[in-house]
């Protein structure tokens, strides 16, 4: 049996001395609040979490994620199914990290955290190609 992936990564955060809060909220730059699985802080350190498992959650993550501008944020992606639309959204939202297994997450948590201390929040737009299909009318 695998552990649940949010108590994971709480745990994670603890023993490297986050505060951590659930279900955290915050206002973005549009004035909108937001929810997180996560927030974790240490110092003036702040960090959002959420752990997706589908492509219109990574979106949404996304979406949440831009308008923190300059906060980090992370979505922690598990992967049940890879789907070609799944490997599209996660090759677009750079901020995201994903994993099949308990293991996996206990391998990437380590490396996330080391680029968001070093200022690496990953919130660069990134070029998407895609296969778009616009309407016909």
């Amino acid at each position: 049996m695998s552990a649940d992936p949010l108590s994971t990564t709480v745990r994670f955060l603890l023993a490297r001395g986050f505060k951590v809060e659930t279900n955290a909220r915050v206002v973005g730059l549009s004035g909108l609040a937001h929810s997180f699985a996560v927030k974790a802080s240490k110092g003036p350190l702040q960090l959002f979490l959420d752990v997706v498992e589908s492509v219109e959650d990574l979106l949404a993550f996304y979406g949440k994620a831009l308008d923190l501008r300059g906060v980090p944020s992370l979505a922690l992606v598990r992967i049940k199914e890879e789907t070609p639309e799944m490997q599209q959204a996660l090759h677009c939202v750079s901020n995201a990290l994903a994993f099949k297994t308990s293991e996996e997450l206990e391998e990437i948590l380590p490396k996330a955290l080391a680029l968001v201390e070093a200022g690496e929040n990953a919130q660069r737009p990134q070029q998407c190609g895609g296969n778009a299909q616009q309407g016909q009318g």
